[in-house]
């Protein structure tokens, strides 16, 4: 990660400042100091610098001496997101009368920052600068180690054979669902014929409060009209008996592919669904004679996944958002 310093140049107190407390801070940090005047370079310097800060995770702008380039280079740097940390000689705090340019004070746009003052390189001031860029990078560097543990478990997931993803999904949404207190998850029944020899297909069901719930689950490579097709067949109704015990039926299916698909595409497979959300699709009212009580039909699709942590927490969501886990 690197740090963008903005200084007065050629001034002994703010070099010493530099070169004996901020640079061994960040080097504590583990951070990559850029100064504009001591990075060499060919290049137009006001390009050079916008390059630097780009490249920054953080600035520090030393506000001593007032230069205009160090307040133009701190709010670049503010505008386009960068967390900026002010310091600035101890006096420069208090206006003095003797100070007719106003080159010994913090000027009033940044007089109300949370200023860290300084009179010499010592520990006090290290102690101070470093405690406040590990507050500024904590939630940084919370979230490189988010990215890098994605990146690893995408890499662990695409070692594995395409079969062998299908089935970790599927051990991981029968332990979600059976968490939940559905049962079910194990070979397809009765009219789910031609699913017996699809070894990514599994049922759920439970009873809550007069409901009947039916979750469906296709895992495959790619979505495809046809598996499309038959997962609509799968939403069967109960028999008249059945149905007496019962106020409603909510058929879901959820299709889970490794491979992405459009919104457009499901759209034209789904001709008679109302998409309601992101890969969402329902329809209420299915001519089915043996329906004597209200029966909602939802087909969702989980497209395009990379790991097995990134899809959990995609199921979860998705779950949630159609009512059918807490």
């Amino acid at each position: 990660m690197n740090c963008f310093i903005a200084s007065a140049f050629d001034h002994d107190d703010v070099d010493a400042i530099y070169d004996h407390a901020i640079l061994p801070v960040l080097k504590i940090q583990k951070l990559i100091p850029t100064r504009v005047d001591r990075v060499e370079h060919n290049d137009d310097i006001d390009d050079r610098i916008f390059t630097l800060i780009n490249q920054s995770q953080l600035c520090i702008a030393d506000l001593t001496h007032a230069r205009p380039s160090v307040y133009y280079e701190a709010g670049y740097a503010f505008g386009i997101g960068k967390p900026v940390i002010y310091i600035a000689r101890q006096d420069h705090l208090h206006p003095r009368e003797n100070d007719p340019s106003g080159n010994l004070k913090v000027h009033f746009d940044l007089q109300m920052k949370n200023i860290i003052p300084w009179t010499k390189p010592n520990q006090t001031f290290r102690e101070r600068l470093g405690s406040r860029i590990q507050h500024v990078l904590k939630p940084m560097r919370r979230q490189n180690r988010i990215i890098e543990k994605n990146r690893r478990d995408e890499e662990r997931f695409t070692t594995l054979s395409q079969n062998e993803r299908l089935a970790e999904i599927l051990r991981k949404v029968q332990s979600l669902l059976w968490s939940q207190g559905y049962a079910g998850g194990g070979e397809p029944d009765d009219d789910g014929y031609y699913m017996r020899r699809d070894p990514f297909r599994a049922d759920f069901h439970k009873t809550h409060r007069m409901t009947y719930r039916q979750i469906h689950i296709s895992i495959c490579p790619a979505i495809t009209k046809t598996n499309v097709q038959i997962m609509h067949i799968q939403m069967r109704s109960l028999s008249k008996e059945e149905q007496s015990q019962f106020s409603r039926i909510e058929s879901v299916c959820i299709i889970i592919a490794l491979g992405g698909i459009r919104v457009t595409t499901l759209t034209n497979i789904l001709p008679n669904w109302t998409p309601v959300k992101d890969k969402v699709f329902e329809r209420h009212h299915m001519s089915d004679s043996r329906d004597a009580i209200p029966h909602s039909r939802t087909i969702a699709f989980i497209d395009g996944v990379k790991s097995l942590e990134e899809f959990t927490e995609r199921f979860r969501k998705l779950t949630k958002e159609l009512g059918v886990s807490k």
